[in-house]
């Protein structure tokens, strides 16, 4: 090989040495409970957020200890951690309305997609196998709903929620905390094509969240509904002062678009595929 090729090789191999080494990590694609886009059993409707790529601390997830009134944090990605776990479900069933016209959800905690407790209002027939379909009134705990079934979340089922009071900083702030799932409605399963949904007279406003697009490739914010400030300006779900690992989130003014507010979902399945599918949101906030 002549001593032309042979520079001309290793600027090839350099160049590329150093684009792969400039190369954003990638982020993980599945959590315990995500599932396939082709998927035909349960769970459905389960999985997370992941902070958009780029942030200052790395690859941080949504986490959660299935505690009542537990702070919820950031944690680093895994796909083998099910405190990242939490399965949505839309108000009325719908991907449409909200403040970003993408609907408005009800995370509810899942480790592994198993919900912690249930009571069965109307079950589903022919039941596959990997989940649970008694009859009406039939209560479960740490277990799986068949598809289309509609239940009550009972003891020990926790959402997304906020609360008022002085955090970790000693500084008073909306932060966000698991609460009891309210249980003066009804949740239905969702399905490998539909969406679960929230009965209106379920959804307890301080637990509805409400995706938007933020700038361009900068994944979504996620609004909850119920808060406002004097100026009418969103409460996003946003990591307190920008830190790394196991900081408690909060919900915070929206004054201008920042890394610490910017989310992509991990999810296979409906409601995220839906999303997507509809071009409601880029594929590119899609972690599936």
């Amino acid at each position: 090989m002549s001593k032309a090729k042979i520079a001309s090789l290793i600027a090839a191999i350099t160049v590329g040495v150093f684009a792969l080494a400039a190369a954003p990590a990638a982020h993980a694609t599945s959590l315990t409970c995500t599932n396939t886009q082709s998927a035909t059993t349960a769970p459905y409707g389960c999985g997370g957020l992941q902070i958009a790529p780029g942030y200052k601390d790395g690859v941080l997830d949504l986490s959660a200890q299935n505690v009542y009134n537990t702070q919820v944090t950031t944690a680093a990605d895994s796909a083998m951690n099910s405190s990242e776990d939490f399965t949505v479900f839309a108000l009325n069933g719908l991907t449409t309305g909200g403040p970003g016209d993408l609907g408005e959800y009800v995370a509810m905690v899942t480790p592994l997609g198993k919900i912690s407790n249930f009571t069965i209002v109307t079950p589903v027939s022919s039941p596959p196998a990997g989940c649970v379909d008694g009859a009406t009134g039939t209560n479960y705990t740490n277990a799986i709903p068949c598809a289309g079934v509609v239940f009550t979340a009972g003891p020990s089922t926790y959402c997304l929620s906020v609360s008022q009071y002085k955090g970790f900083n000693n500084k008073t702030r909306w932060w966000v905390v698991l609460r009891d799932c309210d249980t003066s409605g009804t949740f239905t399963y969702g399905t490998s094509t539909k969406t679960g949904g929230v009965t209106s007279g379920h959804a307890n406003h301080w637990q509805l969240w409400g995706p938007t697009l933020g700038p361009a490739n900068t994944g979504l914010g996620m609004v909850n509904v119920d808060l406002w400030n004097k100026n009418n300006v969103d409460y996003d779900l946003n990591i307190s002062g920008m830190l790394g690992a196991g900081t408690p989130l909060q919900a915070y003014p929206n004054t201008s678009w920042s890394p610490n507010e910017e989310w992509d979902v991990i999810g296979c399945t409906p409601p995220v595929s839906t999303l997507v599918t509809a071009g409601q949101i880029p594929g590119s906030y899609d972690l599936c």
